[in-house]
C-alpha cells in the first residue's frame, strides 16, 4: 500500500524506522515510479478539469454540432479521441505526471458513445422517440442505447489493459450501470422501465460491483479496488438512500458499511455509511420526533458519545480491529483481502 512522506515522518518520529530507513523507502517509491493516489490541491484539479471535460463534452456538445450532421460529430469525437490520447501518452511516461495521462486516456474513452451516437445519427439509426438528442442519452433509459454501452466497454477495457489506469473503471462502470437499465428494457419490451425497476435495478448493480471488488482487492498492482468501491458504493448507497432512510434496516446496513470498512481498511464504507446513519437519525429528529423536546437532548448526547467512542477507538485500533477478526470464522477470515493469498 501506497505511504506518504508525512507518514514516514511520522514513523520515524514515533521511533517505528529510523531516518535511514525512511530514505530508503522514499527513495524505492520514487525509483519505483509510484504515485500513491492521494488528493491535494494538484490531483484534485487533475480530476476535477477531467470531470469538466467530460461535462463538455458528453453531455453539451451536441447543441453545437448536431446541426451539422452525424458524420461530422463522429469526426469531432475521434479527433477529440486521438488529441487526447498523443496527450496522455506523453506524459504517461514522465516522472509524476501518470496521473494526468491516464485522466487523457480516460477522456478519449469518454468519447465513444458520442462518436457512435454520430455514426447512428448520419445512419438514421438514431430512435426517432428521443428527437434526435445526444443529450437524451443520460435522462432516458432505452434498448437502442446498449450498442453505444458495449463500444464503450471496449474503448475502456483496451487502454486498461496497455495503460492500467484506475480511473479507467469509471467510463468502464459507467458504461456498464447504463447497459444493465438498457438491457432490462429489452427484457421486458413493454415501454419504458418504471423509476422503482430502475432503482431496484441500480441496487443490485451495485451491490455486484462491490462483490465482483471485493474478490479483486489487493490482487492487482494497481489499486482498481477504491473506484470500483466507489462507483458501487454510490449506485448501491444511492438506491438504496433514495427510498428507504426512515427504515431501521436502512440504518443497520449504514451500520453494516462502517464495520466492513474497518475489516477491508477502506474509508470509503465508512463516509457512506456514516452519512447514512446521520440520514436517519435526521429523519428521526425531524418527522419521528419532531415536536418532541427530550429528542434533542438525547441527539446530544449521542453525538458526544459518538465523539468519545472516535476518541477511544483511535488509541485502541489495533486492538478492536484484532478483536473483530477473531469473533469471524477462521473461513471468512481468510476470505479477507489482506489475509488470502494473491
Amino acid at each position: 500500500m501506497p505511504i506518504s512522506e508525512r507518514e514516514l515522518k511520522d514513523l520515524v518520529a514515533a521511533g517505528v524506522i529510523d531516518a535511514g530507513t525512511a530514505e530508503r523507502i522514499a527513495a524505492h517509491v520514487a525509483t519505483a515510479g509510484a504515485e500513491a493516489p492521494r488528493f491535494d490541491l494538484t490531483h484534485t484539479a487533475y480530476y476535477l478539469g477531467a470531470l469538466v471535460v467530460m461535462s463538455a463534452l458528453g453531455w453539451f456538445m451536441n447543441e453545437a454540432w448536431a446541426r451539422y450532421g452525424g458524420w461530422v460529430l463522429t469526426l469531432i469525437a475521434v479527433a477529440y479521441a486521438v488529441a487526447f490520447s498523443v496527450a496522455g501518452e506523453s506524459l504517461w511516461e514522465k516522472p509524476g505526471l501518470r496521473q494526468p495521462g491516464g485522466l487523457l486516456f480516460t477522456l478519449a474513452v469518454w468519447m465513444t458513445p458520442l462518436a457512435v451516437f454520430g455514426i447512428q445519427y448520419a445512419l438514421g439509426w438514431w430512435p426517432r422517440e428521443t428527437r434526435s438528442s445526444y443529450q437524451e442519452y443520460y435522462p432516458l433509459i432505452s434498448g437502442s442505447w446498449v450498442v453505444m454501452e458495449a463500444a464503450t466497454i471496449v474503448a475502456a477495457a483496451v487502454p486498461l489493459k496497455l495503460r492500467p489506469f484506475p480511473f479507467l473503471t469509471f467510463p468502464l462502470a459507467f458504461a456498464l450501470w447504463f447497459l444493465s437499465l438498457d438491457l432490462a428494457a429489452l427484457l421486458m419490451g413493454s415501454g419504458p422501465v418504471a423509476f422503482e425497476q430502475k432503482r431496484v435495478i441500480t441496487l443490485l448493480f451495485g451491490a455486484t460491483v462491490l462483490g465482483v471488488t471485493y474478490l479483486l482487492d489487493r490482487r492487482t498492482d494497481e489499486d482498481y479496488a477504491f473506484w470500483l468501491y466507489l462507483f458501487g458504493l454510490v449506485a448501491f448507497w444511492g438506491a438504496l438512500t433514495y427510498d428507504g432512510v426512515g427504515s431501521v434496516e436502512y440504518c443497520l446496513i449504514n451500520l453494516g458499511l462502517m464495520l466492513v470498512a474497518v475489516l477491508l481498511q477502506r474509508k470509503t464504507f465508512m463516509v457512506f455509511g456514516a452519512i447514512g446513519v446521520y440520514s436517519y437519525l435526521g429523519h428521526l429528529a425531524f418527522d419521528v420526533f419532531k415536536n418532541s423536546l427530550l429528542f434533542p437532548a438525547a441527539l446530544t448526547a449521542l453525538g458526544i458519545a459518538i465523539i468519545a467512542a472516535g476518541v477511544w477507538y483511535r488509541s485502541r485500533e489495533a486492538a478492536v480491529e484484532a478483536a473483530l477478526l477473531r469473533i469471524l470464522p477462521g473461513a471468512v477470515r481468510r476470505t479477507l483481502p489482506r489475509y488470502r493469498a494473491a
